[in-house]
């Protein structure tokens, strides 16, 4: 399987032109919300945010033509979970780099941690998936 370097959710991922190196602005560690009343927020609620993931894997030689799917999650405080993302990757140089933008934050009745997993699978028939990372944040209620 490749091995994964970077797995990070920030509010924005830059791309130097000269090097291709990769910068990260605001790595998100917690995340604070005003809100006039929680407990009336209705399920599925988001506001609007522009935030992306980065995922940078490192192949192994022995990868060549393999296809391989992966797959984020995100598990609220609320204990309710989407997946923002799924994609597919197969070998096509040393690394394999995923930058996925999201314009929108799903919102939780309840403060707490919110939990990023990412999963991976070689996409092959009744191949499992296995959990490669988890990245936790704080979402806090901020009175208004």
């Amino acid at each position: 399987m490749p091995r994964l370097l970077l797995f990070v959710p920030c509010e924005r991922v830059l791309l130097n032109q000269g090097d291709n190196n990769i910068s990260l602005i605001t790595v998100l560690e917690e995340i604070g919300v005003s809100l006039p009343a929680p407990e009336k927020v209705p399920p599925d609620s988001r506001i609007p945010a522009n935030w992306q993931i980065l995922v940078v894997w490192l192949w192994e030689p022995s990868e060549a033509g393999k296809r391989f799917e992966m797959v984020c999650t995100l598990v609220l405080p609320d204990g309710s979970s989407l997946t923002p993302f799924r994609a597919f990757m197969e070998r096509a140089g040393r690394t394999h780099r995923q930058i996925v933008t999201l314009r929108h934050f799903p919102l939780s009745k309840v403060p707490g941690e919110y939990v990023l997993g990412l999963s991976l699978r070689e996409d092959i028939e009744g191949a499992p998936l296995h959990k490669v990372a988890e990245y936790p944040f704080l979402f806090k209620h901020d009175p208004t």
